[in-house]
């Protein structure tokens, strides 16, 4: 009969542990975003490098969509890329916002900021909209300056070492 007991109260104890498990996974996993109701945009850049399949898309720092897809190539003119996004119903965007890629965190992760503008017409985006996306200028931006500041740098102090070779011969 004690035995019993006692093993009664390690299967409830195992039961309520696993049930608990199961909470914190679904809880802390993002799984819950999964099951939101979302609508589509499609954003054109000029560049899509850096996004992936469910990349972060924030607006004042609030994540507030996806990227449904990986980025496409725009094939009707070969300029750019395509993404396709997946807004949270909860989230109106107000026309005329700006949607750029950023990034987040010392590793430079992408992600799609949207800056919403200080002047608002009552109007949002609707869904299935086709808008035009532009690269950050932030902290990615002015690392992709310096890397072509240093290799233009590069060829100016080669030729001029050139130059005073000649000179010297």
């Amino acid at each position: 009969m004690k035995e019993k007991r006692t093993e009664l109260l390690v299967g409830f104890f195992l039961l309520i542990s696993l049930v608990v498990l199961g909470g914190l996974i679904v809880q802390f996993g993002d799984f819950n975003e999964k099951f939101k109701k979302t609508y589509p945009l499609t954003l054109m850049f000029p560049d899509g490098g850096g996004l992936v399949k469910d990349t972060e898309i924030r607006l004042g720092g609030v994540k507030i969509g996806r990227v449904a897809n990986p980025p496409r190539v725009n094939i009707s003119d070969y300029a750019g890329a395509i993404v396709d996004l997946e807004i949270f119903e909860d989230f109106q965007i107000p026309e005329n916002a700006r949607f750029t890629i950023g990034s987040s965190g010392l590793l430079g992760d992408a992600l799609i900021e949207i800056t919403v503008p200080e002047e608002r017409n009552g109007q949002f985006i609707k869904a299935g909209t086709t808008l035009q996306g532009e690269r950050s200028t932030g902290f990615s931006a002015l690392a992709s300056s310096a890397e072509n500041l240093s290799a233009k740098g590069q060829v100016v102090l080669e030729e001029y070492h050139l130059q005073k070779l000649n000179f010297a011969a």
